[in-house]
């Protein structure tokens, strides 16, 4: 029933991906293309992957913190830090991005 009312807004933000994919591609075309990752507070919608996976045909997913933190540089992150949950981290996924080119070497 949810989709059903959500699924103008759905299409719509399929399009402006699309729009967006298309913009890249063109600009940086040895880019490698590779999943769409979500990240910002929308990303905790559930079912947004699979749905967007759907209507997309491509993957979808949101950013794995053990994958991108579990390194040397945050080395205790993942058991010490709120933001570090698989919850939280889809939130905060740019912030941390930005931090992390900060004190990498």
């Amino acid at each position: 029933m949810l989709y059903a009312i959500l699924r103008t807004t759905f299409e719509e933000m399929c399009k402006e991906i699309e729009r967006s994919y298309r913009f890249v591609a063109g600009r940086l075309p040895a880019v490698a293309t590779g999943p769409l990752y979500l990240i910002g507070g929308g990303a905790r919608l559930k079912g947004l992957p699979e749905v967007l996976s759907k209507l997309l045909d491509t993957e979808v997913r949101l950013p794995d913190p053990k994958r991108i933190l579990g390194t040397t540089v945050f080395p205790n992150c993942l058991e010490d830090h709120p933001a570090c949950t698989a919850a939280n981290f889809p939130v905060l996924a740019a912030c941390i991005g930005l931090a992390m080119k900060e004190v990498s070497p």
